[in-house]
């Protein structure tokens, strides 16, 4: 479907948001360097892994916060959808994590140091912590809709691994707009959006932050990172072919919007493209 420029598209008009409760099964023998051979490339998808299981419960809490505020029939149901979602997602990068500490990295170190920043998030109140969930979740959706969009991304990468992040990516792209649609339910008006806004400042810092932390303590682990020559391949899939964090920086700043929803890019085609994939 085509839109207008800042048209959204209808609730009825949107998938259906179905948690797929799919046991993954990750291969003991699975390559260290499962994507194209390449440690950076590799480490960058392993470092979000382990802010997933500690990072999807907060947003479930933050969400699960405001449920009984919400008086809409359509998006009760869609809240429990994205509940039932988050929470397998949670399950199965538990199950990826420890495949990680398996093959030697420090992967509960790190999780501990996610766990620690994920419980300093929840002192903040309610209202900033449903801000933070809406952040993230806009990552995420341009996370999913590169994706499932474009096949470059996991060119090369070991199947099962692939297999994972996509299904990943599709509940994301299915569920994209709840959390924002909580969030304008509980936040409306102007204060709302400017609360909006700051958090999504302050938590681009401190994610972009974190992927940095968790890519550069894995490659140390394997002992490559002074080796910046090795590094050419990830530069090229980052920043120039295919481009991932290029491309991904042409939707980001649509966030700032006042009049910003997730639903302004209809990607209700690509999760019609790849949900026959994961029949659970």
């Amino acid at each position: 479907m085509k839109l207008m420029a800042h048209e959204t598209i209808s609730r009825d008009e949107r998938p259906e948001i179905r948690p797929r409760n799919i046991a993954f099964e990750l291969p003991s023998d699975l390559p260290r360097h499962w994507h194209s051979g390449d440690p950076y490339i590799t480490n960058f998808f392993n470092g979000l892994s382990l802010m997933f299981p500690e990072g999807e419960r907060f947003f479930m809490d933050s969400v699960r916060h405001f449920q009984n505020r919400i008086t809409e029939p359509s998006l009760r149901e869609e809240v429990r959808g994205f509940l039932g979602q988050e929470g397998i997602h949670a399950r199965e990068h538990d199950r990826y994590n420890e495949l990680l500490e398996a093959q030697g990295y420090p992967a509960k170190k790190l999780e501990r140091l996610v766990a620690w920043g994920v419980g300093l998030d929840r002192r903040m109140p309610p209202k900033w912590q449903l801000a933070m969930t809406c952040a993230l979740e806009h990552f995420t959706a341009i996370f999913a809709e590169l994706v499932l969009g474009e096949p470059a991304f996991f060119r090369g990468a070991h199947p099962a691994m692939a297999r994972l992040w996509r299904w990943h990516a599709l509940e994301e792209a299915e569920h994209k707009a709840v959390a924002f649609d909580v969030y304008q339910a509980v936040a409306p008006g102007f204060w709302g959006y400017l609360r909006r806004i700051f958090v999504m400042a302050f938590v681009t810092v401190l994610f972009g932050l974190e992927i940095l932390i968790h890519e550069s303590v894995l490659v140390h682990h394997d002992g490559l990172f002074w080796k910046l020559r090795a590094r050419r391949k990830a530069l090229r899939f980052f920043w120039s072919d295919p481009g991932f964090l290029v491309r991904g920086m042409e939707h980001y700043f649509r966030y700032y919007r006042r009049d910003f929803h997730p639903w302004q890019r209809d990607s209700s085609g690509l999760v019609a493209r790849w949900k026959q994939q994961y029949v659970a």
